[in-house]
């Protein structure tokens, strides 16, 4: 939820976010005592959950979660994705300057056009099995990697080819300055 409220998200189908969260290992209303989940959880905390978070981070940055719509360039002023759009970034999502090893990374891998893709298609293989992934595809519920892209879906959004800002946004969510948040 902070990602999209550091996103400045427009949600207009919140299941595939309800979906995700369950993904993360935090399914909404899932935890049944008022202390909310630990983090120290090995689900939580562990090397596949931390991958399992930035491939969130670069589906959502990048457009492809269902019902779900960022505009990086409208909140830092500019769709370039150089290093001082990167820097408003960092302003914009960590609500400071990010260490230098994390900014070198973000600009390094920023002309990655693959990242959102492989974030999809990674992300999206955590769901269930085969059958009640097509079902919740039929249904509208969900969209696989490269599924029913044509056209546009119900909720309107149609995902446009990840550019370098999406891309930065994404690996700034999901760094570690941002997860410590």
């Amino acid at each position: 939820m902070s990602a999209l409220r550091a996103s400045d998200a427009e949600v207009k189908n919140p299941l595939p976010l309800v979906q995700a969260m369950e993904k993360l290992g935090m399914p909404i209303y899932g935890m049944q005592t008022p202390n909310g989940y630990s983090w120290k959880a090995d689900e939580w905390v562990s090397s596949n959950a931390l991958v399992a978070r930035m491939n969130f981070a670069l589906v959502l940055s990048g457009g492809r979660v269902p019902g779900v719509r960022t505009d990086w360039a409208a909140l830092v002023g500019s769709g370039d994705a150089d290093a001082a759009t990167e820097k408003r970034l960092e302003m914009v999502i960590l609500g400071q300057a990010a260490s230098e090893r994390t900014r070198e990374t973000v600009v390094a891998q920023s002309g990655d056009g693959k990242a959102v893709g492989a974030a999809e298609v990674s992300f999206n293989a955590r769901s269930g099995s085969a059958e009640e992934e097509d079902a919740a595809v039929g249904a509208g519920l969900m969209v696989k990697a490269g599924y029913g892209r044509k056209g546009g879906g119900r909720d309107g959004f149609q995902p446009g080819p990840a550019t370098a800002l999406d891309t930065m946004a994404g690996l700034l969510l999901g760094s570690p300055e941002f997860q410590r948040r």
